[in-house]
């Protein structure tokens, strides 16, 4: 409130210092940079001059725009379709594409809007579903017409802009620095003639952009690659919203100009290579020392492979030639994307009242009765004097100070007594469970369970099942469908010992799915046990007010438990049942089963997370 008062004053600073300053002699030579920096400056500010702040919800905007895991996302899942997109480099059909004279022109630049599309397209799927998680998990949907200036971390923007305004601006300059960087990426692809040679060298390259942006301070003398930095490009917000200018002399250039031209250069030179190489490059060349020793290496690993046992050997099938790796990753990064992101922030006051909950509550919640009853006492004593005062008054016996201090001290006793109604209302809650079920009920606070599986975590959830279940189907699908394809099917199906074949396909496949399943929900429960905890499992479910019409007599850890085996069940039926359809149909069948498989996936979590407490 207070920042929203004083804005307007702070503007007109700007332009007094502004004026000021120019007076000095030290800053009036109008040839430096300081003297023109002043004079962008006032000019700048001036344009939000006028703007006029009012109180509105910003948690969802303000929290939004500082998330910046959407972008990392974004990339890595751009990794993968840039190595797709390469892969005649690795499977022997580079030559046959290089024999296409006019055709590798047009193949540069079909791979090139492949890349920009994918680039706007993915980056606008994260960006604004996260958007929509932020507006619904905080509200605030009405403030979207509010100035962004509103967000008090955008005092020193300088542009007259609502808060949806600077949400779609900032999309606009992410995805140009995403489908820049990706077509970065792609140049690195195209001059590499090996794509894992290609990803090593791109792995090696941000993480020493990742140890520079984090160990240079922004005085060390290397200061620069702190701020020509691929993770700072990444934070886009920061760089548009914060005022900065830089030059030399009569030039002066914000920030963000730099930013938006050096991504204009990069993507032009990138273009240029990327382009040049996919053209002129040839796919016939003497092997060099690296590619020599990764032969031998290679080699070595396909002798060791042949002795290991038919298992492994379907795991291998699994996660390389079946790219089962790949659905891993990107089902970890859903994971991950979707608990980081929907955490709620409680405030200072529900996580005292939390702490309260944890040292006083429990079976025995004795010490909160008495709070309770010492807090309501010191009220109705205080109500008590303010009324005999307030005759006292009346009656001539003490003045309007001494009466306005009193009164006064009824209100310190309100709020106290306010700090502590939430405890009055689940002890109330907890007498009429006792009453009319008979259970014990913990006194224990809903805020945490109510994310973990109450109304607050059903998105959580159902994406996470979606993803599990969707990653279950590719995976068996992609399984069957490669023998399809390569006609090992029909080999293994003349063999003496086809069906031991086919069962240890089954148990590598089943012991891949159930790995995934211990992976999402075990790094799903490791996150919510870390930022909400998981006290009082041994209380009885009902304990919990949005847990009271269940009907279920168990225990809070029961019922979590009873929770991730219904996951597990419904994991294994869609696995039995893809395996069992998938088998029955051959190449494009059942691609279109697996397809409609996932569908019928979505669909039915969609419905288990909206219609059952399960």
């Amino acid at each position: 409130m207070e920042y929203i008062k004083k804005y307007p004053e702070d503007m007109k600073q700007i332009q007094t210092n502004a004026q000021q300053l120019m007076t000095f002699s030290i800053f009036s030579d109008k040839n430096s940079f300081t003297y023109n920096n002043i004079v962008k400056t006032g000019k700048d500010f001036e344009k939000v001059a006028d703007v006029s702040l009012y109180l509105v919800n910003n948690k969802a905007a303000g929290s939004f725009v500082n998330y910046y895991y959407t972008f990392y996302f974004a990339l890595i899942m751009m990794v993968f379709i840039i190595y797709g997109l390469s892969g005649e480099r690795d499977n022997g059909m580079w030559g046959i594409v290089h024999s296409a004279g006019s055709g590798r022109l047009r193949l540069a630049l079909h791979r090139l809007f492949i890349i920009a599309g994918s680039g706007v397209v993915i980056t606008a799927g994260l960006y604004f579903t996260t958007f929509a998680a932020a507006l619904l998990l905080y509200g605030g949907a009405g403030a979207l017409n509010a100035p962004v200036q509103s967000i008090q971390a955008f005092e020193r923007f300088a542009m007259p802009m609502s808060q949806i305004g600077f949400v779609l601006y900032n999309y606009v300059y992410s995805a140009l620095a995403v489908v820049v960087l990706s077509v970065a990426l792609w140049t690195v692809f195209v001059v590499n003639r090996k794509r894992n040679h290609a990803l090593i060298l791109t792995g090696v390259v941000v993480g020493l952009e990742v140890l520079m942006y984090y160990r240079i301070g922004l005085h060390s003398i290397y200061s620069a690659f702190k701020q020509i930095n691929i993770v700072r490009l990444m934070k886009v917000n920061a760089v548009i919203s914060t005022y900065a200018n830089r030059g030399r002399g009569s030039f002066v250039i914000s920030e963000s100009a730099i930013m938006f031209w050096a991504l204009m250069v990069i993507l032009v030179v990138s273009v240029a290579v990327a382009v040049v190489g996919t053209v002129f490059m040839r796919p016939s060349q003497g092997k060099n020392v690296l590619t020599r020793l990764t032969d031998k290496l290679y080699a070595g690993y396909q002798h060791i492979f042949a002795n290991v046992p038919v298992v492994f050997k379907e795991l291998h099938k699994l996660l390389v030639t079946s790219r089962g790796f790949t659905v891993i990753v990107v089902l970890l990064l859903v994971v991950m994307y979707f608990i980081s992101y929907g955490k709620m922030a409680f405030s200072d006051n529900s996580r005292e009242r939390d702490r309260i909950y944890l040292e006083k509550g429990g079976a025995d919640y004795s010490q909160i009765s008495a709070l309770i009853d010492e807090r309501r006492a010191d009220y109705m004593q205080a109500v008590q004097k303010s009324m005999e005062a307030s005759e006292q008054y009346e009656n001539g016996e003490i003045g309007i100070d001494e009466l306005s201090q009193i009164n006064s001290t009824v209100s310190i006793y309100a709020s106290r007594y306010a700090a502590v109604r939430e405890f009055e209302q689940k002890q109330e809650y907890l007498e009429n469970l006792k009453e009319e079920t008979g259970i014990d009920g913990y006194m224990m606070s809903d805020r945490g369970y109510e994310e973990i599986f109450g109304k607050y975590g059903k998105a959580r959830e159902t994406v996470l099942l979606m993803a599990l279940l969707v990653s279950v189907v590719l995976i068996v699908s992609e399984n069957i469908g490669i023998e399809t394809s390569t006609g090992t099917k029909y080999i293994v199906n003349a063999a003496s010992g086809k069906n031991t074949v086919k069962v240890k396909r089954i148990v590598a496949s089943l012991v891949l799915c159930i790995v995934l399943y211990v992976l999402v929900y075990g790094i799903d429960m490791i996150h919510l046990r870390s930022y909400y905890g998981m006290p009082y499992t041994d209380a009885p479910l009902m304990s919990l007010t949005f847990m009271r019409d269940c009907g279920f007599y168990i225990t809070v850890g029961t019922f979590m438990i009873i929770r991730l085996i219904v996951r597990l069940i419904a994991m294994l039926i869609t696995f039995a049942v893809t395996y069992v359809l998938c088998s029955r149909f051959s190449e494009v069948r059942g691609r279109v089963v697996s397809v409609l498989l996932m569908a019928a996936v979505i669909v039915i979590a969609a419905v288990m997370g909206n219609v059952s407490i399960w």
